[in-house]
């Protein structure tokens, strides 16, 4: 009996490790092929001879818009907080850091690590970590869509065409989304009660299983106390900023590759490359997912599908480099950062 307990360990602990690289391979494999059907029709040496041409004031500015647009970031998690912890700063590392392992690790699993720093360093409890950061995700959507709508209405008195159908799309999503977001506090509250009873009617039969029913607990309840005047409307509000400050840096930087366009037009384009990487690819550092939305969002704009494709490679890159410098920033302050706040127990 002991042999077989011993046994199925190992076994489990060998499948899980052949299921990881597994993973890893498909990611890279996943990553090479999308990356190499898209230089296949535009070469590396282009995107290289944008690189030769770059600016280095455009860069700096893009670098800076980029670090305040995350400060933004981490007021919006200071108000989804309920402005609980005390401070916006404490914040910052964790969203320079979530940025970072976003735009580096594969399927988003920087997501997963911004719900584990709050709770390692801020003890605030995953169930709440998660619904916080399911609610900003909301909120981002939702000023995407609005943003490529506006500027798309703007851009389409020049005449329709298959943008229109496009706009119709986002037209429709930021119409689903602003009646959920209407309509959050009031659902939260509904689904809280509904799911209190039914576990407490039903307690969980494992110690896994009610530990989970506790955190989902703890999501409910956060949802049910977000109010929308002093919740939800400010973060709506940061939200617009943070995209704002997004799609300008996604600018400075086409502008120091010598890309000079309108600012609606790389709200459009950048569009579908934001749509694409939100998405959980497999892919390596956004490699494939950003320029594969990218090309197809500024190809509709009639761009150049070589433009369209070394932009895209180009800017993803930057983006990397500049998320990099602030993220390794971020993991090096959380590092010598205290443990987090006693008096703060992620309610």
């Amino acid at each position: 009996m002991q042999f077989c307990k011993w046994g199925g360990i190992l076994q489990g602990i060998f499948t899980s490790k052949v299921r990881r690289s597994l993973r890893r391979a498909l990611s890279i494999l996943f990553t090479i092929s999308v990356v190499g059907l898209l230089l296949w029709r535009a070469s590396p040496q282009k995107i290289l001879a944008l690189f030769h041409r770059i600016i280095p004031a455009w860069l700096l500015l893009g670098g800076i818009i980029y670090g305040l647009t995350n400060c933004l970031r981490a007021l919006r998690v200071f108000i989804l907080c309920r402005r609980e912890v005390p401070g916006v700063l404490v914040f910052l590392p964790v969203v320079f850091a979530q940025s970072f392992l976003n735009n580096l690790l594969p399927a988003r699993l920087g997501e997963a690590a911004f719900i584990y720093f709050l709770h390692s360093k801020y003890r605030i409890k995953w169930g709440k970590g998660t619904a916080l950061l399911a609610v900003a995700r909301i909120l981002d959507y939702e000023v995407v869509a609005f943003l490529f709508l506006l500027s798309g209405s703007f851009y389409l008195t020049r005449g329709w065409g298959n943008q229109g159908i496009l706009l119709w799309w986002a037209g429709l999503i930021l119409l689903c989304t602003s009646v959920f977001i209407l309509f959050l506090p009031w659902l939260g509250k509904r689904m809280f009660s509904l799911v209190e009873v039914a576990f407490s009617n039903e307690p969980a039969s494992s110690s896994w299983l009610r530990k989970l029913n506790a955190q989902l607990l703890v999501g409910f309840r956060y949802l049910s106390g977000a109010d929308w005047r002093t919740v939800i409307s400010p973060a709506l509000f940061c939200s617009l900023f943070i995209w704002l400050g997004t799609f300008a840096w996604f600018h400075v930087f086409l502008a120091g590759l010598g890309f000079h366009t309108g600012f609606l037009e790389v709200v459009i384009g950048a569009t579908f490359a934001v749509l694409s990487k939100a998405l959980p690819w497999l892919t390596v550092g956004g490699l494939g997912a950003h320029e594969s939305g990218w090309t197809l969002g500024f190809t509709l704009l009639g761009w150049d599908i070589q433009d369209a494709i070394a932009s895209g490679f180009a800017v993803n890159l930057l983006v990397l480099l500049t998320s990099s410098i602030y993220g390794l920033l971020g993991l090096a302050w959380l590092q010598w950062s205290s443990k987090g706040f006693p008096d703060f127990e992620g309610s």
